[in-house]
């Protein structure tokens, strides 16, 4: 689906302080007035990403009569990002009020989002299931029973998570297809730089690659941006979030276009310091993508920094992989170098990491896994002290009988590391999405520093998700995707007809027809 467009021209004149596509490509925005812009291309609404968020704002769109042009960084078949490869999993809820008090729980003292924009998306919530009806999905496509809440708290019993078994993603995906008549979809296409007027502030419209040249699309109804995060960017990553050397698990295109661009317009920004699923990998040499720690040998494996000394509790409870500091779950802190250490019981019993051998021989005989007779000898050659590391191997086995591990880690979730041969692999820090990104208001507008909206900009998705506080719970980001994607939609859809949207209220949908059982 995509529209054959010739190069006919780009803004003309000044861009960033300097001329034409490479300011453009540099700078995030490009400010010039309407009458300045040689326009490619117009549409009622333009959407920057192909995730959830983004198929779900066209849809809505789209079926409130817009003409929608979706653009999408990846080529066809890798579009989605985060959207594609987690878990299908949607918080849904039948009791809002109570639901409130939950999300308010998570919340904790963070003051974003606030008090309206929590209350628009936990009475939203409630009309998830019928959202899915209309879209096509069937009890036989449902998983009611997933799991509920996380975590115990104020309002837990009210929380159902939802799962799309055949893909919640590709689900959206059809019906993003069959409104091809009013949604066009431009793979490949990155969106380059926002279009703003330098005195009104107003985001006209989007530059896009496309084809090797720079289109000036104008958007009517406003620009949306649902890009995703930045976790594939490593500069971005050590800026806001104090790490280095990261790998990604998702998306090598959630680059952070979105913060960029926004960033551009006058954006403030929130969450940037908050990732999700925060943990160890393996990485090949060269890769920035992360492969997951096997959880079938967690039990029988320690992680020990570079020098030989374990660093937390392996089976420490987390919540999106955030570690409890005293009672605050935070983005846990890790050394820049680790390894993962085992013996022969664990080898056999399952890969070490995703998509490693059954066996793990194969790994063993490319290097990947280091291997030696003695835990002394391993130490050796990954270039450790022999004695730091037999004593962190002994001490965690005398904890399998002792209860007395030093990071609390349960007796009953150690077997000692006792088999020869031992075994030793170099794991890589690995965030699977970030949350940061523009602060939004109720009808998801991205809001400047001095608090008020850019107009014709908006935001949705891990792009600044507004649900995101102390705590979280799974199927939040593709609940969020509903909810605030569904917004997105209808708002600039109204905006392209010259018409108002009251976003402080959910979209009204006919009632879910088929009845949801009670969380187990």
């Amino acid at each position: 689906m995509s529209n054959n467009l010739s190069r006919r021209g780009f803004v003309k004149g000044a861009a960033c302080g300097a001329a034409g596509a490479l300011a453009a490509s540099m700078c995030g925005v490009v400010y010039a007035s309407e009458s300045e812009v040689t326009w490619d291309a117009e549409y009622d609404v333009v959407i920057a990403g192909y995730g959830a968020t983004g198929a779900v704002a066209a849809i809505e769109a789209a079926d409130q009569g817009a003409k929608v042009l979706l653009v999408e960084k990846a080529p066809e078949g890798r579009e989605g990002g985060c959207s594609k490869v987690n878990q299908q999993l949607i918080t849904c809820t039948k009791d809002p009020e109570e639901f409130y008090a939950f999300w308010n729980f998570l919340r904790g003292g963070f003051s974003y989002p606030d008090d309206d924009l929590l209350r628009l998306y936990t009475d939203s919530a409630a009309d998830n299931w019928a959202y899915l009806e209309y879209l096509g999905a069937t009890p036989d496509d449902l998983d009611f029973h997933s799991r509920g809440a996380d975590i115990d708290g104020p309002g837990a019993s009210s929380v159902y998570v939802t799962q799309v078994t055949s893909s919640y993603y590709m689900l959206l995906q059809a019906n993003v297809e069959k409104r091809a008549e009013s949604i066009d979809v431009w793979f490949e296409s990155p969106a380059v730089s926002l279009i703003q007027d330098p005195v009104t502030k107003e985001v006209q419209g989007l530059v896009v690659e496309k084809d090797g040249a720079l289109l000036n699309i104008k958007s009517k109804g406003g620009v949306v941006l649902a890009t995703g995060g930045f976790e594939a960017n490593q500069k971005m990553v050590e800026a806001f979030m104090w790490c280095t050397d990261t790998g990604y698990y998702a998306s090598e295109y959630n680059t952070g276009d979105g913060v960029r661009m926004s960033m551009a317009a006058g954006a403030d920004l929130v969450s940037m310091g908050i990732g999700n699923a925060f943990s160890w990998g393996y990485r090949a040499e060269g890769s920035r993508r992360g492969l997951s720690f096997n959880t079938k040998i967690r039990d029988m494996a320690i992680f020990v920094t570079g020098k030989g000394v374990r660093f937390y509790n392996e089976r420490a409870s987390a919540r999106r992989s955030n570690l409890n500091y005293s009672g605050n779950w935070r983005v846990p802190i890790f050394p820049d170098s680790a390894y993962f250490i085992c013996d022969d019981n664990a080898r056999a019993t399952a890969p070490m990491f995703t998509s490693f051998s059954d066996d793990n021989m194969a790994e063993i005989e490319a290097g990947i896994i280091i291997k030696a007779d003695t835990i002394e000898d391993l130490a050796v050659a990954i270039d450790m002290d022999p004695e730091t590391l037999a004593n962190t191997v002994a001490t965690f086995n005398a904890a399998a009988t002792e209860d007395n591990d030093p990071f609390g880690r349960p007796a009953g979730r150690i077997i000692p590391i006792t088999q020869a041969p031992f075994y030793a692999v170099k794991m890589s820090k690995y965030v699977t999405n970030t949350e940061g990104g523009p602060r939004r208001d109720q009808a998801s507008r991205v809001i400047d520093t001095n608090g008020d909206p850019i107009p014709g900009l908006f935001a949705g998705g891990c792009l600044g998700c507004p649900n995101v506080g102390e705590d979280w719970n799974c199927g939040g980001n593709m609940s969020e995707s509903i909810v605030f994607g569904r917004i997105l939609g209808a708002k600039t859809a109204a905006l392209a007809k010259g018409e108002d949207f009251d976003a402080a209220k959910p979209l009204e949908i006919p009632a879910c027809t088929f009845e949801i059982p009670d969380v187990e």
